[in-house]
């Protein structure tokens, strides 16, 4: 849905940056802010698990629009799916005015009108418009540093117990390039996401699809252990087991991914 609205709006001469989507490699956190504060306009796609992750302090969603209502004059959430507008009360301070905002649904059944709609009334005389997409978790899970105490509450058990991976560590690193296939698919999406908390369906998003359920990435995890054991190294990630329904979700440190990113490019 964020990709139709962009593109509506890009063939009526709108001036579009739409969070991850318009970026190239690098450190995204100051480009999307910067961004943001440029723009007259934001557009937030709200969908109905958009807003599952607000009160955790590292969601995107919720860092994004916190800047967004501080720093534009017109912020406009879009309804899609049969998403509703949350109450104050079920929001975090920083995002509360959230909930006092004009909303647009997006239908599709109606999107042409919608969208005439969206351009006619709520972005009069301004044309650049900054968008991000609630439902595009990928883009914006918990990210958290190196010093989070999650990394201390983590679910891998015996996997964990030889030596840590540690900056003297690069020629072993190099030897990332030996894991099987679908291990390496997992292992360098971790390395070039560092620190994100990624779910399965993250995962499925980010690889297309080569990592589509808990139990291929358990069988990608078992090509780690062979590799592992040989360099008597832990697990160079860890996980948590998901609860109440939820799935589990995977990360590596960012020291961790730095130093495999560094060998891959010096391998």
């Amino acid at each position: 849905m964020a990709h139709l609205v962009r593109n509506d709006l890009l063939q009526h001469s709108f001036d579009i940056f739409m969070d991850v989507g318009s970026l190239d490699s690098g450190p995204f956190e100051p480009v999307i802010l910067a961004e943001i504060e440029k723009r007259p306009h934001f557009l937030v796609l709200l969908e109905p698990h958009s807003l599952d992750r607000v009160h955790e302090p590292g969601d995107w969603l919720r860092r994004e629009l916190a800047h967004a209502l501080t720093h534009c004059p017109n912020v406009v959430p879009l309804l899609a799916n049969g998403a509703r507008m949350p109450h104050a009360a079920d929001l975090p301070s920083d995002v509360a005015r959230l909930s006092s905002l004009n909303a647009l649904a997006v239908p599709h059944d109606y999107f042409a009108e919608a969208m005439t709609k969206l351009r006619e009334r709520f972005l009069r005389d301004l044309t650049a418009v900054g968008i991000t997409a609630g439902a595009a978790q990928p883009a914006r899970p918990m990210i958290i540093g190196d010093d989070h105490p999650m990394w201390s509450f983590h679910s891998g058990g015996d996997r964990h117990s030889a030596p840590d991976w540690n900056d003297g560590d690069e020629r072993l690193a190099q030897t990332q390039d030996r894991l099987p296939p679908l291990t390496a698919v997992f292992h360098t999406t971790l390395v070039d996401h560092p620190g994100w908390l990624l779910s399965v369906k993250d995962l499925a998003v980010l690889t297309n699809n080569q990592l589509s359920s808990s139990r291929v990435i358990a069988g990608a995890l078992s090509g780690y252990v062979s590799w592992c054991d040989r360099l008597n190294r832990r697990f160079p990630f860890y996980w948590w087991d998901g609860r109440n329904g939820e799935s589990a979700r995977y990360a590596m440190q960012p020291r961790i991914a730095r130093l495999f990113s560094k060998s891959r490019h010096e391998a």
